[in-house]
């Protein structure tokens, strides 16, 4: 379900004192720290305004993509160009859909109410230590499966 303008925890009469992520954020963290960076800035403006149920959503769509990467990555050679382009043409128009779809409403009634948006640095920051952690995940899987292989 979209959510509406009159959705938001603010009032018209104030500016909102709190800050969200805009779809530009979302697309930029997917970049860099995978799309589970893109569902879990989603997940914190869902947070953000009030709806911390709606945020399990974009958290498992970010995390269910950067899985199936991973198992295609890890499927196919290094050498494979696809993985290039699956990963820099592909990942980052489905999140800014997604964002879009989601949350371009509010996000829109957030800003015309004076409302600001978080800095891209600090949505870079949260993405690489996404990236960091799935990353540890990769090397943890692929040793373990390695071992059981041997």
């Amino acid at each position: 379900m979209l959510l509406d303008a009159s959705d938001a925890k603010e009032s018209d009469s104030t500016k909102p004192r709190y800050k969200l992520y805009a779809v530009r954020a979302v697309v930029l963290s997917t970049l860099i720290g995978t799309p589970l960076a893109g569902g879990a800035l989603m997940a914190l403006n869902y947070t953000e305004v009030g709806y911390p149920v709606r945020a399990v959503g974009p958290a498992l769509l970010g995390l269910g993509i950067t899985v199936s990467f991973i198992g295609f990555a890890l499927s196919t050679s290094p050498d494979n160009p696809m993985l290039g382009i699956v990963y820099w043409f592909v990942l980052p128009p489905i999140m800014y859909v997604t964002a879009r779809l989601l949350q371009g409403r509010f996000l829109a009634a957030h800003r015309a109410g004076g409302g600001e948006y978080e800095s891209e640095w600090k949505a870079a920051g949260i993405a690489v230590v996404i990236l960091a952690a799935v990353l540890l995940c990769v090397f943890f899987v692929q040793g373990q499966l390695q071992r059981l292989s041997a």
